[in-house]
């Protein structure tokens, strides 16, 4: 009885000695440095901790990961506060790490596209080599988990990243393709994200979330939601993750928009915009698409560009007055806002209006005015001219260049189509002097001579 009561004794003591292991941590440098090598390989880079603790219960624990990579058209560093894989304990024992879950704490990563010539592709190291060297062990992943992320996308020759911040992402159904770097571009998988604030040179988008979808070195994305100062929007995303700068497709859409903030003048209404683009980087001149924006009725505000063409008209009769709502098709290229035939209409006067607007400030636009003839004095134009090119119902059309900048636009007649206006008017006062209207000329009886 003793004997069998020594034995039981024995028995507890190695389980709860077994237990214990299993809830201690120990120090695993070894360990860590294979699954840093496997990672490096697969990232085409190199991966370094400050410390690797092994929890045999739950899983391993890496304190301070640094991490470089190149890759076509730049390089990426990061750092991550603690990364946490949440292994098997059973497939440990057979030299496997099957993760559940890989667990990114506060990652921080620097992307930066490389100015010419373009940083090659870094080969992949063979995988027999790379086994090689890890012994029996395989490291397999089942879900991401990435926490409280931050994200600098640094554009060649432009000053200020564009930042990512307090990005968290959930991606389950992990897999990686062999043998293909950048690691973004060899991942799969699918799941959500959520995104406090993305900083541009001049905007932001705030409290992003949506559900993503990884595969074949794009990112895509269902419709996500954002809110933005001037109001909320929804969009899709593409994104290619093989190399820098990173390429996109993107559809926005956004209802309702307070123009009166974009512009940075009261007066205008709400307005709706919708946008269907693709481009290169994050910067303004990468993208080119198609769009629409609509405006509700509302007051003209005296903007800059607004209080000049009054000035050149001579004539206030613009700012201040009501207009009707508005509807204007552009396009996007090469960091301009091109407008093809935006026409506005007020009680007193009518604008049509092409040309372009730099998203840096600088613009050029064509502007036909239509207004009444009395009491204008447009500088450069001569009374006897507008007399001229009057219509009948006392109006006339005065085009008008406006050059110069946004914040300080300089307007004057376009004299080259004045003459022109002038031209076809002094035909035209000639044959009514001779009894031959247009008109005469193209109604003519069958008979007539």
């Amino acid at each position: 009885m003793p004997r069998r009561r020594g034995a039981i004794a024995v028995a507890v003591i190695a389980l709860v000695a077994v237990a214990g292991a299993l809830l201690l941590e120990f120090d695993a440098t070894g360990l860590g440095r294979a699954v840093l090598e496997r990672a490096g390989v697969a990232i085409g880079g190199t991966l370094s901790a400050r410390s690797v603790r092994l929890r045999p219960l739950s899983g391993l624990v890496l304190d301070g990961v640094e991490a470089s990579s190149s890759f076509t058209g730049g390089r990426a560093a990061a750092t991550i506060d603690r990364l946490v894989l949440d292994h098997r304990l059973a497939r440990l024992l057979h030299g496997e790490i099957a993760v559940d879950r890989l667990v990114l704490q506060r990652p921080k990563v620097r992307l930066v596209e490389a100015s010419s010539p373009r940083t090659p592709l870094r080969p992949a190291t063979p995988a027999g080599a790379a086994a090689a060297g890890l012994g029996r062990l395989s490291l397999r992943v089942s879900r991401i988990d990435v926490e409280d992320a931050t994200v600098e996308l640094q554009a060649a020759g432009q000053p200020r990243p564009t930042i990512v911040k307090g990005l968290e992402l959930h991606l389950r159904d992990i897999a990686l393709e062999p043998g293909r770097v950048p690691l973004l571009a060899a991942l799969s998988g699918v799941g959500d994200v959520r995104v406090a604030e993305v900083s541009f040179a001049s905007s932001r988008a705030l409290d992003l979330r949506g559900s993503v979808r990884v595969g074949g070195g794009h990112l895509k994305t269902d419709t996500v939601h954002f809110r933005t100062d001037q109001g909320p929007f929804e969009a899709t995303l593409d994104i290619d993750l093989a190399r820098l700068p990173l390429a996109y497709a993107l559809t926005l859409s956004g209802q309702p928009l307070d123009v009166a903030t974009i512009m940075g003048a009261p007066g205008f209404g709400a307005g709706t915009l919708k946008l269907d683009a693709r481009g290169v980087g994050p910067e303004a001149d990468g993208l080119q698409g198609t769009g629409v924006l609509k405006v509700a009725a509302g007051t003209l505000p005296a903007t800059p560009t607004l209080r000049a063409i009054e000035q050149a008209l001579g004539r206030t009769h613009i700012v201040g007055g009501a207009y009707q709502p508005i509807e204007a098709p552009f396009r996007v290229e090469r960091g301009r806002v091109i407008l093809d035939g935006l026409h506005l209409q007020t009680e007193q006067a009518g604008l049509d209006v092409s040309g372009w607007a730099s998203l840096a400030g600088p613009l050029e636009l064509s502007l036909a005015v239509h207004t009444p003839r009395e009491g204008l004095a447009p500088g450069g134009v001569a009374g006897g001219a507008l007399d001229l090119l009057t219509d009948e119902q006392g109006r006339v059309v005065v085009p008008l260049k406006v050059t110069g900048t946004q914040q300080a636009p300089h307007v004057a007649p376009d004299t080259g189509v004045v003459a022109s206006q002038m031209e076809r008017a002094g035909a035209r006062k000639l044959l009514e002097k001779a009894g031959l209207g247009i008109g005469s000329l193209f109604h003519k009886k069958p008979h007539d001579p």
